[in-house]
Formats: C-alpha cells, sequence, structure tokens
C-alpha cells in the first residue's frame, strides 16, 4: 500500500484492533455514495472500530486525495499500488468493506465481507463489531430515518 503522501504502509501493522477495510474507487458512484455513511459510522466508533480506505490501484493519487476531500474522509486512506490487497483478499467489486481483526503472530483474520457494502449497511457493520466484543444491544426505530434506514443501535450493558 501507499499512503497519500507517497510513503509505503504495511497494512498488518495498521491493524492494531476490530477494523473495517474500506475498498474503494474514487470514481465508482456506489462509492461515492456509502463513503460519508462509513465516515460517520467511523467517527461514531472511534476508539473502539478503527476504519481504513484502501483505494482502487486504478486510481491516481490525485483522485484518492479528491475522493477524500468531497466525501470528508475522517480516517486514514492508501492506495493498493500493485493490487495486492484486493488479489489477496479477493475482492473484485467496489465498494467492499471487510471487518477484520489481528491474529495472534502476525496478520489479520475476516470476520465479516460485505461484497459490495450498500448504503444503510453501516448499523449492520456496528451490530457486528459490537457482537464481535460481547456486548448485548437492541436495534431501535431512528427519526433520522433517511440516514440510517429508519433503524439505531443501542447497547444494552
Amino acid at each position: 500500500l501507499l499512503g497519500v503522501d507517497m510513503s509505503a504502509a504495511d497494512l498488518d501493522a495498521l491493524v492494531h484492533g476490530p477494523t473495517l477495510l474500506f475498498y474503494f474507487s474514487a470514481t465508482c458512484p456506489h462509492c461515492q455514495q456509502v463513503a460519508p455513511e462509513l465516515t460517520r459510522l467511523a467517527d461514531r466508533l472511534a476508539g473502539r472500530l478503527a476504519l481504513i480506505g484502501i483505494a482502487s490501484g486504478s486510481n491516481s493519487l490525485g483522485e484518492v486525495r479528491a475522493f477524500a476531500q468531497e466525501f470528508g474522509l475522517t480516517f486514514p486512506f492508501y492506495k493498493d499500488v500493485a493490487r495486492s490487497f484486493a488479489s489477496a483478499n479477493e475482492v473484485t467489486s467496489t465498494p467492499t468493506v471487510l471487518l477484520v481483526r489481528p491474529r495472534e503472530g502476525g496478520g489479520f483474520e475476516t470476520l465479516a465481507e460485505y461484497r459490495p457494502f450498500p448504503a444503510g449497511y453501516g448499523l449492520v457493520a456496528e451490530v457486528r463489531e459490537v457482537a464481535c466484543r460481547g456486548h448485548s444491544f437492541k436495534v431501535q426505530s431512528c427519526p433520522r430515518e433517511r440516514h440510517c434506514r429508519g433503524l439505531r443501535l443501542t447497547r444494552q450493558d
């Protein structure tokens, strides 16, 4: 992976706990649609769940920077220059989101896959993250239906 500052990055070293990996293409309309939702999810779960963006190798760094600025990404993002991430994780479409956690001894394991990640699935990712940590939760109706498909997650513990 290559950071937008042109520095090399090792994804295994970036995954310290439960992490959503958002594989996107800067020119993909579906990726543009879900990017703000994922940013809100990352902000809401800060400290409990990390989010890392990984841009398709077909994007230029300029396109990736413009995407991040236009859609307000608040999480770190990198470019899959050699398409090694896509190949190793069998990513064939965008947007793809993987929920991963570090594996003892190095690397990470995938807990959930969203291929492709449709709009409104932020709640599903949040439920999975909470469930993976052993918390109980309930899903309630939400008055901001337009933003969360009418559902809201509430921890009960």
